[in-house]
């Protein structure tokens, strides 16, 4: 280990996301680069958060396996490659004192959409099949929990929608989000473009599913619920739809 950087923290200092499940890249603005990174100095990039020393990381490493079965040279190795991070690639710096990342560096960019998520949306949606125009709606999503979020949402009446303000809970995903939607009366359009509301019952989850444009202020996807039959009234009909939407972030 080199004299000196044992007893200084590493902290990272770009940008980061879930490129898969498994795997993470760091965006370098200064270059313009994407870099992804091996599963050893991926491991080392994310505990880079500003609150340990390089000495107290290794040995944490080190301590990680049985006694005595850390293989040979593990602890050279670490800070060779804590030393590229730092030199070669310049994502990683090293500080005398404890660093506090700023939120922007301390989360992946996955969850910087998970803050703005939070607010007012406006939208609409439309059918893959039928006479119908896009419906207006409006989403207030009031509650995000690390990728998870809660809110509500009432579509246009006037324009076609479904009466009622209904419910939404849904996850942050890699690039966008999914949700479901469960709205208080039950509605459906028959093949003729008539609307059957049946106020006595709630609507089947319709389930959403979007993508982030690249701000995030955007998104767009499809949604659907499940095809089945309900009885109204003293007529049976068939259920289920699918579709397309969009919407856009107001405050």
């Amino acid at each position: 280990m080199e004299i000196g950087i044992g007893d200084q923290y590493f902290h990272r200092t770009e940008v980061w996301d879930w490129l898969t499940k498994d795997m993470i890249h760091v965006i370098d603005i200064k270059a313009p680069r994407v870099i992804t990174l091996d599963a050893w100095t991926q491991r080392i990039y994310l505990a880079a958060t500003g609150q340990r020393t390089v000495h107290a990381y290794i040995q944490d490493i080190v301590s990680s396996y049985p006694r005595g079965g850390a293989p040979g040279g593990i602890e050279e190795y670490i800070a060779e490659e804590i030393r590229k991070l730092v030199v070669v690639e310049g994502i990683v710096a090293l500080s005398d004192k404890p660093v506090q990342l700023p939120p922007r560096l301390a989360e992946p960019c996955i969850l910087a959409g998970t803050v703005a998520i939070s607010g007012r949306w406006r939208g609409s949606y439309s059918y893959d099949h039928g006479p119908q125009a896009a419906v207006p709606f409006e989403i207030l999503v009031h509650e995000v929990i690390g990728q998870r979020f809660k809110g509500t949402v009432k579509d246009d009446e006037t324009q076609g929608g479904t009466a009622g303000t209904g419910e939404i809970t849904g996850t942050i995903t890699a690039d966008g989000v999914t949700f479901t939607k469960q709205m208080p009366v039950s509605s459906l359009i028959d093949g003729k473009g008539n609307r059957i509301v049946d106020a006595s019952r709630k609507h089947r989850p319709i389930h959403y599913a979007g993508t982030f444009s690249r701000t995030k202020r955007q998104i767009t996807g499809t949604w659907h619920f499940k095809t089945g039959l309900r009885w109204i009234g003293w007529r049976l009909y068939t259920t289920g739809g699918s579709g397309q939407w969009q919407m856009e972030k107001v405050e």
